[in-house]
Order: structure tokens, then C-alpha cells, then sequence
């Protein structure tokens, strides 16, 4: 009897493992951006053991979208949100009960770049810098070797 005392919460333990194991997990996180700051570039990651479905997601507490699928374990889904400028609340839970959230600050500003033709110019040579000067050492050993052909020979008679 002090044995199967001593015992039950060792068997417990062992037979909750499997279950703690088996508990679903999702991992949402911001991983860039698209053309301006508002598009926002997410990652949806099943990393429990259990397939999930129906992943929900929420911005600021409103839900956005249900994505009607099946994420097995270990794989990753990518998704797109176009939020407006300022802070949000972004959160992802299914209906097996994973769940993960995280904090964005968009930004309002844009940034472009607008090229002069001088610097088209530059960027042009800047890139084709490699080839320009492959060339001019193959002209330069080509205008060397003929030289060197034509000079006139001396004859030992």
C-alpha cells in the first residue's frame, strides 16, 4: 500500500506527459513588410502535435478573417494584413484553442527614392563595373599581343 502511495504520483505524472504534449500551439509573428509600411507580412506556425483548423484573426479586437484550413503540425502559412498607421493588436487563436498575439506600431510614412539621370547613370556603371573592366583588359591585351606581331622581324643572314 506505502508503495502504490508512493507510486501514484509518478504514474500521474507519466500519464499527463502525453496530453501536455498534445496541446495545441500557434505562433504568429511579423515577419516584414510589402510595398509601404501598411502591408504587413505575417507567419501562422503550427508548432504543437495536433493539426489545426479554422485560425481566426483579430486586429485590435475585431475579427478580420477565418482561415478555413487544415495546418498540420510543423508547418507554416504566411499572411498579408493592410492596417492603418498607428498602434494594433494582432492575434490568431483556432478552434482547437492555440493562441498567440503580438504589438505593431505602423508607420504612416512612405519612403521613395527618385533617381536623376546622373545617378541612373552611376548606378548603371556601378553595376556593370565587372564587365567594363573585363573588357578593357581584354582590349588592352589584344592591342599588346598585336603590337607585339607586327614588329618587323630581324633576320640573322
Amino acid at each position: 500500500m506505502i508503495l502504490l502511495k508512493n507510486l501514484l504520483p509518478l504514474i500521474t505524472i507519466l500519464f499527463l506527459i502525453p496530453i501536455i504534449l498534445a496541446q495545441p500551439k500557434i505562433e504568429l509573428k511579423h515577419i516584414g513588410y510589402g510595398k509601404t509600411p501598411q502591408e504587413i507580412h505575417v507567419q501562422l506556425s503550427n508548432t504543437g502535435n495536433t493539426t489545426l483548423t479554422n485560425i481566426e484573426i483579430y486586429v485590435d479586437n475585431e475579427k478580420i478573417e477565418t482561415i478555413k484550413t487544415s495546418l498540420s503540425p510543423k508547418k507554416i502559412i504566411e499572411y498579408i494584413l493592410y492596417l492603418t498607421p498607428g498602434k494594433h493588436f494582432v492575434e490568431a487563436n483556432t478552434t482547437e484553442g492555440a493562441y498567440d498575439s503580438f504589438e505593431i506600431n505602423v508607420s504612416a510614412f512612405t519612403t521613395t527614392t527618385v533617381l536623376t539621370e546622373n545617378e541612373e547613370t552611376k548606378s548603371f556603371l556601378e553595376q556593370k563595373k565587372t564587365e567594363i573592366i573585363i573588357g578593357m583588359f581584354i582590349i588592352f591585351f589584344g592591342i599588346v599581343i598585336w603590337v607585339l606581331t607586327r614588329r618587323p622581324r630581324l633576320s640573322l643572314d
